[in-house]
């Protein structure tokens, strides 16, 4: 699956706030988005529509971030975190 991130952070007495709309396409060319929002550390999500067999895709999880890579490209970010959740599918 291929997954496009744009986020938006503020970063306010130290700890890290942001909104981020995430778009994933598996390779039938079906994709969906999701809503993230971070504090912190800690993440949540929500699933927002889908198209193909992603379409009326509902659910969500809470995840945290755990690491932290170094750039491959200037202006970008890399890490990793862990999400935990459900989805479900209309039948």
């Amino acid at each position: 699956m291929t997954l496009h991130y744009v986020f938006v952070m503020r970063i306010t007495d130290g700890k890290p706030f942001a909104t981020t709309y995430i778009k994933g396409m598996d390779p039938d060319g079906d994709t969906f988005v999701q809503e993230q929002t971070r504090v912190g550390l800690e993440v949540t999500c929500k699933f927002l529509e889908g198209t193909g067999k992603w379409k009326g895709i509902k659910g969500g999880g809470t995840g945290k971030i755990f690491t932290r890579g170094r750039p491959i490209t200037p202006g970008t970010i890399q890490g990793c975190y862990r999400m935990i959740g459900t989805f479900e599918l209309p039948k």
